[in-house]
């Protein structure tokens, strides 16, 4: 349930598990939905009642869901391609360690089905 609370933490996930594959399209898509929103700081600052906040999320989230099976039924995406991360450590002290990181990936994407 913590999923439909908007961050973009969840969407970044979700995009790197469907790039490895591990995850569809529909359920990216789904992420996108549920957790994907600025309207919540707005609601709270307006003093929107907990419960009508409660109930928007739900419907994000059942939207979400309806949506992310209905993609997996209709579109098949097959992927391909590559990816590499290097990371580096540049400082690591006792007290403060920096790291830079890049990634570098090339796809290609066939639609295989759409019904």
């Amino acid at each position: 349930m913590l999923g439909i609370l908007p961050q973009c933490g969840f969407s970044v996930s979700a995009t790197n598990l469907y790039a490895a594959k591990v995850i569809t399209m529909g359920t990216l898509i789904s992420v996108y939905l549920s957790t994907s929103d600025e309207m919540l700081p707005i609601l709270i600052s307006e003093g929107v009642s907990i419960q009508m906040i409660a109930k928007i999320l739900a419907i994000k989230l059942i939207i979400g869901i309806i949506a992310g099976f209905l993609i997996d039924l209709v579109v098949r995406i097959k992927n391909k391609g590559i990816e590499g991360t290097l990371r580096v450590k540049v400082l690591n002290g006792k007290d403060f360690k920096f790291t830079l990181a890049g990634n570098i990936a090339w796809n290609r994407n066939i639609l295989s089905k759409y019904s």
